[in-house]
């Protein structure tokens, strides 16, 4: 009778089979181009509507796959990708409990588990979670597999998901998965109860009093207090008036009560509320629950050694086996090509995601190589800048070098002597450290000579011989060291831009005077400027 109750609530919490079973069901696409532009809110009213109709579940599958592909285009909101995340698990749970496809709603649903995870959607993730608790039950009940413990680990990770979100509904549905799953294991129901009081569900929450009265049954039976649990069913039957499909619920309770009757040795009760479990099984065409029951019955007899009975009962359970395998291959017949476009469909929404996320990439790439070609560029300007540069410079010394062997050559019949160059040496120096005369626009050499009291020709000789340089060499070196001082006195001159301190040392432009500063200094004027203004070179 266990066995019983454990399909019959795993009807209830997936519905695997539904009222109206007699109604045409219609396996098309046509609506699908119709429906494709609709918003995702609107398909996914209609995908809820529709699931709750066995009738129109092709276009719940409908509805939630264009919702589910729309996760690939990524103009989405992330309230739109939770919505695909959802629908993807609602379409696990169709291939779940309508298509009895149970690898393609395994992969739909670990699908939706992983895409949750990744973008932090953790009640799609719980909601999710709990229908692949729902598919290990079902597996293990349908094709005798031993995933009960699968099943139960699935259903605590909804269980405090939900508990952490404060989803006192959903909570309180995975803690009654865990309960038919766990029911025989003490020590997890103290656990959900300890955490029903640490996260102070309401008391209010729907579930949560049957829950409890579920709880207070197992113990009363494991106890032996029979009368108890039976009476215990009682109440749970009256929690039963409130909860939605309660008639489902109804099988479980009579599973219940025929189970305590087998305990007290009472076997006419036993099968008294077992035939009413078949009664309502079969009331509502829940054929599975009904298959399992026929297989209670022949074990009962057998055990009381009632061969006959025994024997028609087990005629019966696989009647009702064959029955499900006829029916499951008959709804593959008929719907066979509307899961096959659909499934056409879901892989060109896939391949055509590949292939954006494919253009995406290459996009990136691309644009990645034009930024790092253009850094290159940038970076082989300044290079070709600088070594420029350094060709200007290396030419003018060059020129430099050939115009001093010219003036020795030019200044050696000269009658100026020694001593006369000594005095002209000093009197040159006294003028050019006067940065009132040397930075005038007006001041050149005819001027230096006559303050020097000679001749523009004896300046250049004295200037080439003792200085190693011409006049405008000699200027300009003067002129930037007076430059250098006005950048450094930021308390008279800090007001000042490097275009006008040029301007006032007599240079006539920014460009000239930069190449000029970067020869003599070694730095340009912004550089120089930068370290003068730092505290640490303030006291040199």
């Amino acid at each position: 009778m266990k066995q019983v109750l454990l399909i019959a609530w795993m009807l209830v919490c997936v519905a695997l089979c539904s009222r109206g079973e007699g109604a045409a069901r219609h396996f098309s696409l046509v609506p699908y181009e119709d429906w494709a532009d609709l918003p995702t809110d609107t398909l996914m009213q209609r995908g809820r509507r529709y699931i709750q109709q066995p009738e129109y579940r092709d276009s719940a599958l409908l509805c939630n796959t264009i919702v589910a592909n729309r996760y690939y285009d990524r103009r989405q909101s992330d309230d739109e990708r939770a919505q695909s995340i959802y629908a993807m698990s609602n379409i696990g749970y169709l291939y779940l409990t309508y298509y009895y496809d149970y690898q393609a709603a395994y992969s739909w649903l670990q699908k939706a588990v992983t895409l949750a995870q990744e973008h932090h959607q953790d009640i799609a993730k719980g909601y999710a979670l709990n229908n692949l608790g729902n598919l290990m039950s079902l597996m293990e009940n349908i094709n005798d597999v031993d995933t009960r413990q699968q099943a139960v680990d699935y259903y605590k990770q909804a269980w405090h998901i939900f508990l952490k979100m404060e989803k006192w509904d959903l909570a309180m549905t995975a803690a009654n998965n865990i309960y038919i799953m766990a029911e025989d294991d003490p020590a997890v129901i103290d656990t959900l109860q300890h955490d029903i009081s640490a996260y102070r569900v309401p008391r209010d929450t729907p579930m949560l009093a049957y829950f409890e009265t579920q709880v207070k049954y197992s113990r009363a039976k494991r106890a032996g207090d029979y009368s108890r649990a039976m009476s215990l069913c009682d109440s749970i039957a009256k929690h039963l008036a409130t909860l939605p499909n309660s008639e489902r619920y109804q099988i479980i309770n009579c599973g219940r009560r025929a189970e305590v009757c087998s305990l007290m040795g009472d076997n006419a009760m036993s099968i008294h509320w077992t035939d009413r479990a078949k009664q309502l099984a079969e009331q509502y065409k829940i054929r599975e629950a009904a298959a399992d029951i026929e297989k209670y019955y022949y074990e009962y007899y057998t055990k009381v050694g009632d061969v006959t009975a025994a024997r028609q009962h087990h005629l019966m359970y696989y009647q009702y086996k064959d029955s499900l395998q006829h029916q499951a291959k008959l709804l593959k017949a008929n719907e066979l090509h509307f899961l096959n476009e659909l499934q056409k469909i879901n892989i060109e929404a896939e391949q055509s995601a590949s292939k954006a996320r494919l253009w995406h990439w290459f996009a990136l790439s691309l644009l990645a190589l034009v930024v790092a070609v253009g850094l290159l560029s940038v970076f082989l300007w300044r290079k070709n800048r600088e070594l420029e540069e350094n060709y200007r410079l290396m030419y003018r010394k060059t020129q430099e070098n050939i115009q001093m062997e010219q003036a020795l050559q030019t200044y050696r019949n000269s009658k100026l002597d020694e001593g006369t160059k000594d005095d002209l040496t000093d009197k040159i120096i006294k003028v050019m450290e006067q940065p009132e005369l040397i930075c005038q626009d007006s001041f050149n050499r005819e001027m230096l000579a006559e303050l020097v009291d000679t001749t523009p020709l004896n300046v250049s000789q004295v200037l080439s011989q003792r200085f190693n340089k011409n006049f405008n060499q000699l200027l300009s070196e003067y002129r930037i060291r007076e430059a250098c001082r006005r950048i450094s006195d930021q308390a008279n001159y800090g007001n000042l831009t490097i275009e006008a301190i040029a301007a006032s040392v007599g240079f006539k432009s920014r460009s000239n005077f930069a190449a000029n500063f970067k020869k003599i200094t070694g730095l340009t004027p912004t550089q120089y400027s930068k370290e003068a203004q730092n505290p640490e070179n303030q006291s040199l």
